[in-house]
């Protein structure tokens, strides 16, 4: 796989695991949304501790997953910041074992690889202008670039023999 490939899978995966992240922290918050409605007879003292303990859970979550989604928008849209937020969702994500592992490791060894020099020394104007972020790269002309190579040729009459009879 080339750099771009390894930078777009590596953002695909990024956004793929907040989406995780994210969808994991609505299941949370609905089940203690109806945990906390099922039962009118429960004491104000225990559903306000369930409502602090779902909250803390719910913005842990979120500060799990913002990087995640951050890093991903980055790396699909070649931003010259986006190794920072990369490498912040990858040191969190090692924490979730396999697939956080998995993601981080790949991270550590595309950003501190190849693909991290890309970003230190900034992407080439051919993919910035893809992304509508620079101005086209210049029109590459082949008539004008081979019109040097040929000269024009003017007629010159063929040089005339000896006069031998003078």
């Amino acid at each position: 796989m080339t750099t771009e490939e390894h930078n777009k899978a590596l953002g695909i995966m990024h956004l793929a695991y907040g989406g995780i992240n994210f969808l994991t922290l609505l299941l949370v918050a609905v089940v203690f949304m109806f945990s906390l409605s099922a039962d009118p007879g429960i004491p104000w003292e225990t559903s306000l501790i369930t409502l602090v303990v779902s909250l803390g859970f719910v913005f842990g979550n979120l500060f799990l997953t913002v990087p995640n989604v951050l890093a991903g928008y980055a790396l699909l849209k070649r931003k010259s910041w986006a190794k920072v937020p990369a490498l912040v969702a990858a040191v969190l994500a090692i924490l979730n074992i396999p697939l956080g592992s998995a993601l981080a490791f790949y991270t550590f060894w595309f950003l501190f690889g190849e693909g991290g020099r890309r970003y230190q020394n900034g992407w080439s104007n051919e993919y910035r202008y893809a992304l509508n972020e620079a101005p086209p790269p210049p029109a590459h002309d082949w008539i004008t670039e081979r019109a040097p190579q040929q000269r024009t040729r003017e007629y010159a009459p063929p040089p005339q023999p000896p006069n031998w009879r003078s």
